[in-house]
């Protein structure tokens, strides 16, 4: 579907060899690293007991605040979290969590 994703997994359920596979299946490769600078927010959706999959929400001339938060939770069934330039956006009615990333992931490069 086009460009790339960028998903942290959070949660004690997830083992390496899960996170392998799942990047896989998103013909994708797992790394410690971050994979995205700038997002407007964070899907999250729970996988199972204890295992999260936080998809970036990356901003475009096609897909704004809104266009994220309608995508994450109508196609993806997930909980959008306002990050970067989506907190404090007035244009959209969004959950702001705690800012940054997810829990658990480090925000700095």
């Amino acid at each position: 579907s086009g460009g790339m994703t960028c998903m942290q997994f959070q949660g004690t359920a997830w083992t390496s060899e899960d996170m392998v596979t799942r990047c896989a299946q998103e013909s994708g490769t797992w790394s410690a690293e971050s994979c995205v600078d700038e997002v407007g927010g964070w899907c999250n959706k729970s996988i199972a007991q204890d295992k999260t999959e936080s998809t970036a929400m990356v901003l475009s001339a096609m897909s704004d605040c809104s266009g994220s938060k309608m995508a994450c939770e109508a196609f993806m069934s997930g909980t959008f979290v306002a990050d970067g330039e989506c907190l404090g956006s007035s244009s959209t009615n969004v959950f702001e969590g705690a800012g940054g990333p997810p829990a658990g992931v480090s925000s700095s490069s």
